[in-house]
């Protein structure tokens, strides 16, 4: 019985060196191909982190107006994490504290907007007929003060 054979380079007609060559390019392609979209990535989330993210200034603040971050906007990384909330690391906290006394658990109190701190505030805005966001703003620190105030207080309101 005779056995099947199977073409070899030569007998194809391609050479050895041909088919090397292309396996190479091919690998060669898919690399260049992976770190091009890496580079993209990276580029977008730059991008993003750097000119896309509002944030308020002190002089700007007492007006409401937003303005776009510049390079020496922050002095600590911390401060880059609480700018697209328009609030300052200080004020993040305060709500997470807030939302802590009131007992809706906005994990770890450290002024970083997590998922944790989201649904709090979300259960929070629920609470209170605010509109549910989830996110920190103004307006939800000052009713967490307001909030935190009756209940440490709670006669002021019957004097009123």
């Amino acid at each position: 019985m005779a056995e099947p054979q199977t073409e070899t380079p030569e007998q194809s007609g391609e050479p050895k060196a041909h088919n090397k060559s292309t396996r190479f390019r091919m690998m060669l392609a898919r690399r260049i191909l992976l770190v091009s979209s890496l580079f993209i990535v990276t580029t977008l989330i730059f991008a993003f982190q750097t000119h896309l993210t509002p944030t308020l200034d002190t002089a700007s603040q007492e007006e409401g107006q937003q303005t776009a971050p510049n390079a020496n906007t922050f002095s600590k990384p911390e401060d880059a994490l609480s700018i697209s909330y328009g609030l300052s690391v200080e004020s993040l906290t305060s709500i997470e504290q807030m939302l802590f006394d009131l007992q809706l658990d906005p994990g770890t109190i450290d002024g970083v907007i997590d998922q944790e701190t989201t649904s709090a505030i979300s259960v929070y805005q629920r609470i209170t007929g605010l509109s549910i966001t989830g996110l920190p703003s103004l307006e939800l620190l000052e009713n967490l003060k307001r909030t935190v105030e009756k209940l440490k207080n709670p006669t002021k309101d019957n004097q009123s």
